[in-house]
Formats: structure tokens, C-alpha cells, sequence
């Protein structure tokens, strides 16, 4: 059984007056979260509403905390609404014992947290790739800029490189590119890269971009 830092094991998930003790004594904070979320799950909503409350709130700042470890500031909104996504799923993961999340955060608290981050990282990098193709094509028949050859010719090339991405079935390798092509780095220890987002390793994000690269090579080629 896991103890805390004082070593006194945490009460059963389901001795509720045990958990009273603890939250009257302060001492839940030091259990470990994944007895924490045992507890809340096998109290259930029903239980003691200052226990629970508690229990809940001290779960939901250690998951604030931790997702915010993981999300770094180069995001759009400085990564404020993959911390949002991520603490919201895992919130009502805390509350549905039954869900796949709700399972790990009592088996394996940390890992969990970061896993659900990391999803949280690739749909906010796929939603952003989206948008931003959209956005080049509405900029492309900008008749405003449509005397700006220098545009109207870097819209040219994007235009044609978002022709050969709707070829390339697989959306991670598209999203690789568009990345790539964003300045995103293929690897790195200080800033968010490509092989986080995708959550691959940097050699294998690589060899995505390769081979989207030969493909537009190959097409460039055949209407030359």
C-alpha cells in the first residue's frame, strides 16, 4: 500500500470516515493523487460534500500543475487552451470511473496527465494546421493584394503544396509538413518541436517530411 510522506498509509477508498479524518487533519495532500481519485470515484458524488469537495479541488490543482509542466509558453495564447482542453478532460475523467482516463489517473496518476497533455498538444497542432490552410486560401483570391506579384506568387507555391498534402492520405504526415513549413523544429529539449506534437520520435517525424518532400518533388517534375 502507498504511503505518505510521514509514512501513514492513505484509508481505504471506501472508508469515508477515514477521509474525514484526513481531510479535518490535512493530511490528504500527502497521499498519493492516485488514492485521492480512488477515493473520489469510490465515495462517489453522494458522499460527505466537504470531503469530496476537498479531495476534488486538491486533485484538480495537482492536475493543473502538472499539465501546465508539460505545455510550454511558444503556443498560441502562451498554450493557455491546451492547459484548459486538458484539465477539463481529465476533470470529468476524475468523475467517470468507468472511462479509460478515469481508470489510469487511479493507477498511474502522472502518467496519465502527461499522455492526455500530450493529446492535447497534437489536436491543438492539427486544428491549428487547418486553420492556417484556410486562411492561405483565402488570402490567395485577396483581391486587394492581387498586384503584389512577390504574394501572389508565394501563394502560388502554397497553394500547390496544399494541392500535393490532399494526396498524402495519412494527416499526421501532412501536419508534419505544415510544421515543418511553419519553422517548427524537428526536435528539441527547450521549445515544443514536431516530434512533441506528433508525438513520434524525431527520426520517424523526419522521415515523414522526406517523404512528403519527394513527393512534391516527383509532381514538380512531371509539370515541368
Amino acid at each position: 500500500m502507498a504511503l505518505n510522506n510521514e509514512g501513514e498509509p492513505p484509508p481505504h477508498p471506501t472508508d469515508l470516515e477515514g477521509w474525514r479524518r484526513s481531510v479535518r487533519d490535512g493530511c490528504f495532500v500527502r497521499y498519493p493523487a492516485e488514492a485521492v481519485v480512488a477515493a473520489i470515484q469510490d465515495l462517489g458524488p453522494t458522499a460527505d460534500t466537504e470531503v469530496i469537495n476537498a479531495l476534488a479541488l486538491h486533485v484538480s490543482e495537482t492536475i493543473l500543475r502538472t499539465v501546465r509542466r508539460h505545455v510550454g509558453k511558444n503556443h498560441p495564447n502562451q498554450g493557455a487552451d491546451i492547459v484548459d482542453d486538458a484539465h477539463g478532460q481529465l476533470i470529468q475523467a476524475v468523475l467517470c470511473p468507468s472511462s479509460a482516463d478515469g481508470k489510469g489517473l487511479r493507477e498511474a496518476f502522472v502518467a496519465r496527465v502527461r499522455f492526455r497533455t500530450a493529446d492535447a498538444i497534437r489536436e491543438d497542432g492539427l486544428r491549428r494546421a487547418r486553420e492556417c490552410s484556410v486562411e492561405n486560401l483565402d488570402a490567395a483570391f485577396d483581391p486587394k493584394r492581387a498586384d503584389d506579384m512577390s504574394h501572389a506568387r508565394e501563394m502560388d507555391g502554397r497553394l500547390f503544396v496544399e494541392e500535393v498534402l490532399s494526396r498524402v492520405a495519412d494527416e499526421r504526415k501532412r501536419l508534419a509538413f505544415r510544421l515543418h513549413m511553419d519553422g517548427i523544429p524537428l526536435d528539441s529539449k527547450r521549445t515544443t518541436s514536431i516530434a512533441d506534437v506528433l508525438g513520434v520520435s524525431s527520426k520517424t517525424a523526419g522521415h515523414w517530411i522526406e517523404e512528403v518532400q519527394a513527393q512534391l518533388k516527383h509532381i514538380a517534375e512531371e509539370q515541368s
